[in-house]
């Protein structure tokens, strides 16, 4: 909006009249989802954490950009029940061996729904995958306080995330290759792209993998390593084919590419409301622009240093993050637990006890040798 109004083109602002956001509140008090379908419904209200934070912390939306069988409407559901979440979160932080508090629920709720709030959405599900988006949670903050020279990673103040699974219809069908539909994709892909720019060189992609383990031998274990890369690598192949292959006619690369810029855009909206320079926001939506406009003879680019894979575990206890000693093809790997990552997560005592329960002999074995 702001960025159409200092060019000079016209623009249509909806707003949300006081007593339309009273039924809007009494909506949701009387029900538990509430699925908005307007061709002006705009997710602002309700995800704007810095501009209208009372309203963000109340709910939890579902929201992805437009889709192609909804036409020009926009889909949005939320619901309020927010307690309900909290307490789905306490049950996967037990679980999963960390500290259960109010604190620690707060927190990886604000980072999931900064991500994408069908993520948060996912924890009412039937099977919800909660270590995997507890990790992803706790990735985020770690990337919210990552400096420019990082070199494990990805700082959301110099671009943002998209997650993979809210942005399947971007892909290359694996269907193409004789692989298993669904299920195949669900095993081949990684759990987010990291859009940037670069200077001189437009937009930069990397793709990372996010794992949970549960026990350190697993999280360092070389098949795990290798299965990141080959996740990673995988969607790299199928992007740049899709998105850039030379061989892939001009007309389709252009519709293509007008979608992967109409999409990126959605997010990148998403990630100046949470917390994208403007400097930057204006940088990434100005090489979008560019993409579309110049057609095949924009190149996209892979980020430098390749990408990356992420795996929690609450058993490590490392200061700093381990990282592996061999970088795996084109993925940089590493490990961080409750006590080196930039999180207020740390571990239950149950687990704290068992972890020194086995250092304990080693302890005493140090003493005897001096």
């Amino acid at each position: 909006f702001a960025a159409a109004a200092e060019r000079g083109a016209p623009v249509l602002r909806a707003a949300i009249l006081p007593e339309r956001a009273d039924s809007i509140r009494e909506l949701h008090r009387l029900c538990d989802w509430v699925v908005t379908l307007d061709r002006n419904a705009g997710i602002e209200y309700f995800d704007s954490p810095r501009d209208n934070p009372d309203i963000y912390e109340a709910y939890v939306i579902d929201c992805v950009p437009e889709r192609e069988d909804l036409g020009c409407l926009q889909l949005i559901t939320s619901t309020s029940n927010v307690e309900e979440v909290h307490d789905l979160l306490d049950g996967a932080l037990v679980r999963m061996g960390l500290s259960r508090t109010r604190r620690n629920a707060e927190f990886l709720l604000e980072h999931l729904k900064s991500l994408s709030g069908r993520l948060a959405i996912r924890l009412t599900g039937n099977v919800p995958p909660t270590s995997e988006l507890i990790a992803l949670a706790i990735a985020h903050a770690n990337c919210r306080r990552a400096s420019d020279d990082d070199a494990c990673w990805a700082p959301l103040d110099r671009g943002f995330l998209v997650p993979v699974d809210d942005v399947r219809d971007l892909l290359r069908p694996l269907q193409d290759d004789g692989e298993d539909g669904a299920d195949g994709d669900r095993q081949t892909r990684p759990d987010l792209i990291h859009v940037s720019t670069q200077s001189r060189r437009g937009l930069a992609f990397r793709f990372i993998e996010v794992k949970h383990r549960r026990h350190l031998r697993q999280a360092r274990a070389p098949e795990l390593l290798r299965k990141v890369e080959e996740q990673a690598s995988a969607l790299r192949s199928r992007w740049f084919e899709w998105y850039g292959h030379e061989n892939v006619y001009s007309a389709f690369r252009a519709v293509r590419r007008a979608k992967l810029a109409r999409v990126q855009r959605f997010y990148a909206d998403k990630a100046r409301r949470h917390g994208l320079p403007t400097e930057r926001y204006r940088e990434i939506v100005a090489e979008l622009e560019r993409m579309v406009e110049r057609g095949p003879d924009y190149a996209i680019q892979p980020a430098p240093n390749g990408d990356r894979g992420w795996v929690f575990c609450p058993e490590y206890r490392g200061r700093s993050r381990w990282r592996s000693p061999q970088r795996v093809g084109a993925c940089g790997s590493s490990c961080s637990g409750p006590v080196g990552g930039r999180t207020p997560i740390s571990a239950c005592g149950r687990t704290r006890r068992r972890r020194a329960a086995r250092t304990e002999p080693l302890r005493r074995s140090r003493t005897g040798a001096r």
